[in-house]
């Protein structure tokens, strides 16, 4: 019974995280209403440093002030999103701790290139923008997606197959 309430509370975490995020003002609808076309940078893929300039400059001092503060709600985020990828994988692992820690490798390191990101974010937000930092952040944000669905197919190769086992039984 205590899984089952932990892993609700988890997925409860999470979509209110998800929900501040993206619901109000203190997310993403925040920082647009500064520039509607704003994107979060830690949600595209190879970003160049033109656009990171040109977005910069729309959302103006303002926008990236609102920014900066959004990598606090994005840090709970990632702290949820693992609790999240840390009971589905201890769900579908059944015990099993040589799988269960392969797969918590990609979590976690979803988890890390996730911080790193923000922290290389905010410092561009801060500082002069740099034509090398800019590249190496878009990278990043490949990796932790790179991870993520690493993760995403660990996970539901595993629930297949002990699905499957469970029928054959």
């Amino acid at each position: 019974m205590k899984n089952k309430r932990l892993n609700l509370l988890s997925i409860v975490l999470l979509c209110v995280m998800l929900f501040i995020m993206y619901g109000t003002n203190i997310g993403v609808p925040g920082i647009t209403q500064y520039w509607s076309g704003f994107k979060l940078f830690d949600m595209q893929l190879l970003y160049s440093v033109d656009t990171f300039k040109e977005t910069l400059s729309k959302i103006g001092m303002d926008g990236i002030r609102h920014y900066l503060y959004y990598f606090a709600v994005d840090f709970g985020f990632i702290l949820t999103l693992f609790w999240v990828q840390y009971e589905i994988t201890e769900s579908v692992t059944k015990g099993k701790q040589f799988q269960c820690k392969i797969i918590l490798v990609f979590a976690m390191m979803r988890g890390l290139l996730d911080i790193v990101e923000d922290i290389l974010l905010a410092l561009l937000l801060k500082e002069k923008i740099s034509v090398t930092v800019v590249p190496i952040a878009s990278f990043i944000t490949s990796l932790k997606f790179c991870c993520l669905f690493g993760w995403i197919i660990l996970v539901l190769f595993l629930a297949i197959r002990n699905r499957k086992k469970e029928h054959s039984t």
